[in-house]
């Protein structure tokens, strides 16, 4: 019985051509005789890599960006109607280094604003993404003119944009509830 077992399992060469033929891969000699190997799975993930291109997609729909942010502010206007706060004078909201919404100012309601987002998870994590977003399409926008301006006149681009390469300087998002202006901003 042992051996009706082990003649069931035994083992069969692998053909070399068959296998290569089953893994699909490509080999092309160079001039120096050099032989490079690209298998399937490396070409399929070359070809799922993203080419740079001069404007990311994601931030040339402005519109998106722009509804976002106004179905943003159109929930934090009900939020304050329901919790008696005044836009008049208008509050500026900005985010401070620990990620937490401020407002930006002496707003009268001013502690009370920045309690509201504490205790409203949702609409503070829609805040950093609207900045987030922001910022990230502000940096693209400008990276592309200095990129434009450099191949024109270096000295001139660095002396324009030099600011791009200094962190400290970096330029802080704001957003607006209420007044005349509802726009959203870097300062």
């Amino acid at each position: 019985m042992i051996n009706t077992v082990q003649s069931a399992y035994a083992s069969s060469p692998v053909n070399k051509l068959q296998y290569r033929a089953e893994t699909q891969t490509t080999t092309q000699k160079q001039k120096s005789g050099d032989t490079v190997t690209i298998s399937d799975s490396a070409r399929k993930l070359a070809s799922m890599t993203p080419l740079l291109s001069e404007s990311l997609d994601f931030f040339d729909n402005d519109e998106s960006l722009e509804t976002i942010t106004k179905k943003f502010k159109d929930d934090v206007n009900i939020l304050f109607l329901e919790n008696g706060i005044s836009t008049d004078p208008p509050v500026e909201l900005t985010s401070d280094s620990s990620g937490y919404v401020r407002v930006k100012g002496d707003h009268p309601q001013k502690d009370k604003i920045e309690q509201l987002f504490k205790d409203n998870r949702d609409l503070s994590n829609d805040f950093r993404g609207i900045s987030v977003k922001n910022s990230i399409a502000e940096a693209v926008k400008l990276s592309q003119e200095f990129a434009k301006a450099y191949e024109k006149d270096p000295a001139e681009a660095l002396a324009r944009y030099g600011h791009l390469f200094n962190k400290t300087n970096a330029k802080e998002f704001s957003m607006i509830i209420g007044g005349e202006s509802q726009e959203s901003e870097f300062v």
